[in-house]
């Protein structure tokens, strides 16, 4: 059966993820995560996509983008993962693939999916028992919004300034910057891993009922799982 078409829609927020093949590591050590980050902020130069979080976790990357033009999401992580995996294979001494297949992509509604969908995200380093607490992962946004990106030090903020995009859903958080950074810590504080995520993650599109028939028009595609099963026949 042929593949459907990857789902990318210029204007909307698109969670995509690389996974390390069979569960393999993807970064070994500080200067992987550094070299992702450098290669993420280059693809921004050639590629119209916005960064609006971010989680790179050992086995693997997590971003939420907003591509503002048809075919720019695909370029950008292309242009990523390719930078990435020839020096990963350089430094030390592979070949051959470092991720698993392809990128897998979703499409979700912003207005009502992308909070719970970057607390989770950037909660991710916590569940696994990587640091006490979200904000003192840096390589995820949670520092960055959470207020906290100068306990982290001066080259966090480097790198992050100019390269993460707050979405309006950030700014309707509160009215002044301390305000939106303790709802955002709040937040990360309640993350869990919401059950839709398993549909981002097989390529579909998560939302209300209009939301998901507006995406179906636009696309001419299906953008959810169908039911499983024959239909039922009518009486």
């Amino acid at each position: 059966m042929a593949r459907m078409p990857r789902l990318e829609i210029p204007g909307q927020v698109h969670w995509v993820g690389l996974r390390g093949n069979n569960g393999q590591a993807v970064f070994v050590s500080e200067q992987d995560y550094a070299d992702a980050l450098i290669f993420a902020r280059a693809a921004q130069a050639l590629y119209p996509v916005q960064v609006l979080g971010f989680c790179l976790l050992p086995t693997g990357m997590h971003w939420l983008l907003r591509p503002q033009q048809p075919g720019a999401l695909s370029r950008w992580v292309q242009q990523l993962a390719r930078r990435f995996v020839r020096t990963i294979n350089q430094r030390y001494g592979r070949t051959g693939t470092l991720f698993e297949g392809r990128f897998r992509s979703g499409i979700l509604q912003a207005s009502s999916h992308f909070l719970p969908c970057i607390w989770a995200l950037d909660a991710e380093p916590v569940r696994l028992a990587l640091v006490p607490q979200a904000q003192d992962w840096r390589y995820s946004s949670a520092a960055w919004y959470a207020g906290q990106a100068a306990a982290l030090g001066a080259t966090y903020r480097a790198q992050m300034t100019g390269f993460l995009t707050a979405p309006d859903e950030i700014w309707q958080l509160g009215n002044t910057p301390f305000e939106r950074e303790v709802r955002y810590a709040q937040g990360l504080q309640q993350a869990y891993t919401p059950a839709w995520m398993a549909a981002l993650q097989a390529g579909w599109a998560v939302g209300d009922a209009d939301f998901l028939m507006q995406l179906q028009l636009d696309t001419g595609r299906r953008v959810q799982t169908a039911a499983r099963g024959r239909p039922r026949k009518r009486v």
